[in-house]
């Protein structure tokens, strides 16, 4: 090993052999000992012009930023699934549990003829499982949004990241839920001996559908649910009425002006039928 030598001119040590007075090149180098390349930090301008009027140009950022912080996702998807199913006993079966819990009420109920939902062309226990399970995909996904940006948000305002990672894990848990659930999906198609036909190859889409419309209109309310908490609190009782005024747990109506809700239209108590005229 060099000496260490004392340089006046400079005030510091250095090593014995050094030119005195010449400063070594300090920063990273390599195994040779040569300094390394820096590369720059990209730059970015902030303008007042908004980026809605360049679609391309948002596009193309947008993607950029989506992959860079793919990375980062993954690692909060991970936290998140870690904490959503530790310290339970039943595990990932909570996914399926809350929808699964909802049908069986109104299975338990139309049983006992407490109230008739009509005719459905499959056996109304499927038909209520199939439809809560899938309306649950459609409540999680409304529901990603909001809830990541809240629990994200002492991370948000104190590191500068990626913010469309956090999305994207909280969109990743949906996908997760909803593979668990379409395992309790697949086993009640196979015990009610539901007939699977090639309107089957439509179910992906209609899935993605789900997903998109439920994530599009939580990332809508997520401004509003990050400056009040009152958002997060009214989600569930608003989706658990919505869920009602959508044909999940009885079959829609082809004809009269209930069918849309499911419902058949009254008559009045003042209504008369008109007289028969007589030949």
């Amino acid at each position: 090993m060099s000496d260490i030598v004392s340089d006046p001119l400079v005030g510091r040590q250095v090593r014995a052999g050094t030119k005195l007075g010449v400063q070594e090149p300090s920063g990273p180098t390599d195994n040779s000992g040569a300094p390394t390349r820096r590369v720059p930090l990209p730059l970015r301008v902030y303008t007042p012009e908004p980026l809605l009027r360049h679609p391309i140009r948002l596009i193309t950022e947008m993607a950029a930023d989506i992959w860079s912080g793919r990375e980062l996702a993954w690692r909060l998807f991970i936290r998140d699934l870690s904490a959503s199913y530790r310290q339970t006993s039943f595990g990932y079966a909570w996914a399926f549990l809350p929808p699964l819990a909802n049908a069986l009420t109104f299975v338990f109920l139309h049983s006992q003829g407490l109230f008739g939902m009509g005719a459905t062309k499959v056996p109304y226990a499927a038909f209520v499982m199939i439809g809560t399970l899938l309306w649950q995909v459609l409540v999680d996904a409304l529901n990603s949004p909001v809830t990541s940006l809240l629990q994200a948000k002492p991370m948000l305002t104190k590191i500068n990241f990626p913010r469309e990672s956090i999305l994207i894990a909280g969109l990743g848990m949906v996908f997760f839920n909803f593979l668990i659930r379409l395992v309790l999906l697949g086993a009640v198609l196979l015990w009610f001996k539901v007939p699977i036909t090639a309107s089957i190859l439509l179910f992906p889409l209609g899935v993605a559908a789900l997903i998109t419309c439920g994530f599009a209109v939580g990332l809508a309310i997520s401004p509003m649910g990050g400056l009040y908490g009152d958002v997060s609190k009214a989600l569930p009782m608003l989706t658990s009425f919505w869920m009602l005024l959508t044909p999940v747990v009885y079959p829609a109506k082809e004809t009269g002006r209930g069918r849309a809700y499911g419902v058949e239209p009254r008559k009045s108590a003042d209504h008369h039928d008109p007289p028969i005229p007589h030949r």
